[in-house]
């Protein structure tokens, strides 16, 4: 029985495949870090136009009517709802009867909003807003900038500012 040995061995050292999975665990590290970036910037984007939608909507109250809405009539859509507003929506307010609100400021989803900035978190900012200082005069839309060191709630003082309708309190 003769036994050949090969000399010329063909393949990758343990120590080529080890540098060869460190690269990729890099580049793989490079991918994710850019793409949540990416995705920040989609989220302050889709919060910032659920704003400006807000604005629009505020404004065009005020056109119709004269003033700017309390909370409630906001989210009720009656130029006569009250309550004490206790978060997203309408909870805590009391649609007025029979006295609608301009059908051009009427909300989409009273959800989009909330009366207490609490209620606007990293999970649900990208489609509620929150309307601080909110009086006849008018009201800051405080939306949820996620591209901040520490993403949160925009505020008149923050950059980029919250957009403000009329003269808020």
């Amino acid at each position: 029985m003769v036994f050949q040995t090969v000399k010329n061995q063909k393949g990758f050292t343990i120590v080529e495949l080890l540098i060869v999975i460190v690269v990729i665990g890099i580049l793989a590290a490079i991918t994710i870090v850019a793409f949540n970036g990416v995705q920040n910037r989609g989220k302050s984007a889709s919060a910032q136009s659920e704003a400006n939608a807000v604005v629009k909507k505020l404004e065009a109250w005020n056109s119709v009517v004269g003033q700017y809405p309390t909370y409630c009539q906001f989210v009720t859509n009656t130029t006569n709802g009250t309550g004490t507003a206790t978060g997203i929506g309408a909870a805590g307010c009391t649609a007025g009867t029979a006295n609608s609100g301009p059908k051009e400021a009427k909300l989409d989803n009273a959800n989009d909003v909330a009366s207490t900035a609490g209620s606007v978190t990293s999970s649900n900012g990208t489609s509620v807003v929150y309307l601080s200082n909110m009086s006849s005069a008018g009201a800051y839309v405080n939306y949820y900038n996620y591209t901040a060191s520490s993403p949160a709630l925009t505020t008149s003082a923050t950059t980029p500012s919250s957009p403000r309708v009329g003269s808020p309190s």
